[in-house]
């Protein structure tokens, strides 16, 4: 015996008691059934959290679902709702062709809906290929997202609204997460690692290269100091000049950290207008530098009240 959902039917009952070899008479009862509609249900989901990286692949939400109805062999529709509509957040369906079902996305909502009548196992393969990605290209939310699916039937009988996977949501290469979005990770820093927290500074020594995010996924982002110029704190996006009146020393062991271990003055007779450079100029003949570590080699030996040719012994004047 059958009967649509809600609707009451007659059904009569032959009851006869029987005891070893002896039956009672058969009585007949009228026994009046009011037909019950089964929900469907949604199996075999996920039972640990689904990871979406930023800017990847999109990821299939359920993949591997399947379908029990006991009254039904069909449905009506399939729900996604995202519990938080984020900006750039989208539900749709990836390798899934059907004449009877097709998918609609409402971002205002953040559901996606699957449509037409078609039979158990066509509506699994669809649920199995919807997917979940982000549009967002800077700066997207890593909150955690929440998507619940709800079955309905040809009868109008809906599945659960408890039915829910979760998506974590982890920052790409280049970013860290700050707690609420991926953020890029600034110059003199990088990161190799999905669904880091923090970047990885450049060191003492060294500087971030200015870079477009790809190039700040590895240390490769970060360069050595060239010579005459150091760098003594970490994350920095270039290097300090040694200093007018010093040139580059020889890169030392420990890198060019500080002044002391990266810069040397200039020698008498010698001089750095710039500050960075990798050895001093030597003064013309008939000028003089004057001191050690000096600036400027340009002051003539007249200015001295002697001779152009008798400069004395810290000039540069070649004889």
């Amino acid at each position: 015996m059958s009967a649509k959902n809600g609707v009451t039917t007659t059904a009569f009952v032959d009851i006869e008691v029987c005891h070893l070899t002896h039956c009672s008479n058969t009585a007949t009862k009228c026994v009046n059934v009011t037909a019950v509609n089964d929900k469907p249900v949604l199996k075999d989901l996920p039972t640990a959290s689904r990871t979406y990286t930023q800017s990847g692949a999109p990821i299939r939400v359920a993949p591997g679902a399947s379908i029990a109805d006991k009254d039904n062999v069909n449905l009506d529709s399939v729900t996604f709702s995202l519990d938080t509509v984020h900006p750039g957040d989208l539900l749709g369906l990836a390798g899934f062709q059907s004449q009877d079902v097709a998918g609609q996305w409402d971002a205002t909502t953040g559901t996606f809906t699957l449509r037409g009548v078609a039979s158990l196992s066509v509506y699994a393969e669809a649920i199995s290929k919807v997917v979940f990605s982000n549009t967002k290209s800077s700066e997207p939310s890593t909150n955690a997202r929440g998507v619940s699916i709800v079955l309905r039937d040809l009868d109008g009988a809906e599945s659960s609204a408890g039915t829910r996977v979760a998506i974590l949501f982890d920052a790409a290469a280049g970013h860290f997460d700050n707690g609420s979005s991926a953020v890029a990770c600034s110059v003199g820093s990088y990161q190799p690692d999905t669904g880091s927290t923090s970047c990885i500074q450049c060191a003492a020594g060294t500087f971030g290269q200015s870079h477009t995010i790809a190039d700040a996924t590895s240390a490769q982002h970060c360069a050595d100091c060239a010579r005459g110029t150091f760098q003594s704190a970490t994350g920095r996006s270039s290097c300090t000049a040694c200093g007018l009146g010093w040139h580059g020393s020889v890169l030392a062991a420990a890198g060019r950290t500080t002044q002391a271990n990266s810069c040397t003055q200039c020698s008498a007779g010698h001089f750095s207008s710039t500050g960075a450079q990798e050895t001093c100029d030597e003064c013309a003949s008939g000028s003089f530098a004057g001191q050690q570590g000096s600036r400027n080699g340009g002051y003539p030996c007249s200015s001295l009240g002697v001779g152009e040719d008798l400069c004395p012994d810290l000039s540069c004047q070649k004889v």
